[in-house]
C-alpha cells in the first residue's frame, strides 16, 4: 500500500472513531437576511436588500462547553439592483457559556450559483468572510440563530476611469465590493 492510501485509511478511521465518540448533532435552519454590498471606501452601494436562507448543519461536540459546527446553506444575498444566490459552508466555533445559547465564531466560504442584475454579470464566483453569531436554544429541538458575515474577499472591481458614465465622478479609479449581511434563522434539531 502507498502512503498517501495509508494516510486516507487513517483519516478515515480517526473520523468515524471522533464522529462515534462526540455524538454529533444534526438538523436543519431557515430564515431572512437583510444584505448589502459595501465598496471599499465604506458606504454602501445601491440600497440594502432582504433575502432569505435555508440548509443542513451538523454540530460536532469537542468537550463540555465547546463544539464545532458546519452547514450548508442555500443564501440569497446582493442589493436592490443585484442577486446574488451562494452555496456556503460556514466552519464556526461554538461556545456554550449557558446551558441554552452558543457563542459562534469562524469562517466561511461561498461559491456563486446563481445571480441576476440589470448590468452584465461581472461578479465573481467565489466569496469569503468572517462570521459570528448568537444560537439560543429554546427547548432541545428549536432555536434561534442570528448571524452576521462580514465579507473579505471582493465580489468585484469597478474601475471608474473606463465607466462610460459622465455621471459618475470620482478620485478613486478602483473600488472593490463586499458582502455584508445580517440573518435571523429557526432551527430545528433532527439528531
Amino acid at each position: 500500500m502507498t502512503m498517501r492510501f495509508k494516510a486516507i485509511i487513517f483519516l478515515l478511521f480517526s473520523l468515524h472513531s471522533l464522529v462515534s465518540f462526540c455524538q454529533p448533532s444534526f438538523g436543519i435552519r431557515g430564515g431572512t437576511n437583510t444584505n448589502g454590498i459595501k465598496n471599499s471606501t465604506r458606504s454602501y452601494i445601491n440600497s440594502i436588500s432582504v433575502g432569505y436562507h435555508f440548509g443542513v448543519y451538523a454540530k460536532i461536540p469537542t468537550s463540555n462547553n465547546t463544539s464545532v459546527k458546519t452547514e450548508l446553506v442555500f443564501t440569497k444575498r446582493g442589493s436592490k439592483d443585484v442577486d446574488l444566490n451562494y452555496l456556503e459552508i460556514p466552519i464556526l466555533f461554538s461556545f456554550t457559556p449557558i446551558k441554552s445559547l452558543d457563542l459562534d465564531f469562524g469562517g466561511n466560504i461561498a461559491i456563486k450559483i446563481l445571480s441576476t442584475t440589470d448590468y452584465i454579470d461581472t461578479y465573481r464566483g467565489f466569496d469569503f468572510g468572517l462570521c459570528s453569531g448568537l444560537t439560543f436554544r429554546l427547548n432541545e429541538r428549536i432555536m434561534f440563530v442570528s448571524r452576521y458575515f462580514h465579507g473579505l474577499s471582493s465580489i468585484k472591481t469597478i474601475d471608474y476611469n473606463n465607466n462610460p458614465d459622465p455621471l459618475i465622478n470620482v478620485n478613486v479609479p478602483l473600488i472593490d465590493l463586499y458582502n455584508r449581511s445580517f440573518q435571523l434563522s429557526l432551527g430545528y434539531k433532527i439528531k
